[in-house]
């Protein structure tokens, strides 16, 4: 039975390999969504990441990417008064 935390662990690893799929893909096709769109219509979506999977270790890199991020931190800030100074900045 899945918890919350396992819930949003995986939402969170699904949007970031969602975010570096978007990253590569703007990369490859230099920002231009039209020439984007074609190469999608003219393949189909499937196929195209299929395509760019392949020559790109695109899983690879997402999953890369979902270990970089590991677990956020919590950091907690001092609001006591530095000496000399008006406080943290």
């Amino acid at each position: 039975m899945p918890t919350e935390m396992n819930t949003q662990g995986r939402e969170s690893e699904e949007r970031t390999a969602d975010l570096v799929e978007s990253a590569v893909l703007h990369g490859i096709f230099w920002g231009q969504g039209a020439n984007r769109r074609e190469f999608f219509q003219l393949v189909g979506k499937t196929p195209a990441l299929a395509i760019i999977t392949d020559a790109f270790s695109l899983n690879q890199v997402k999953t890369w990417a979902v270990e970089a991020t590991g677990k956020p931190v919590l950091v907690e800030r001092s609001h006591k008064k530095q000496p000399g100074g008006s406080g943290p900045s």
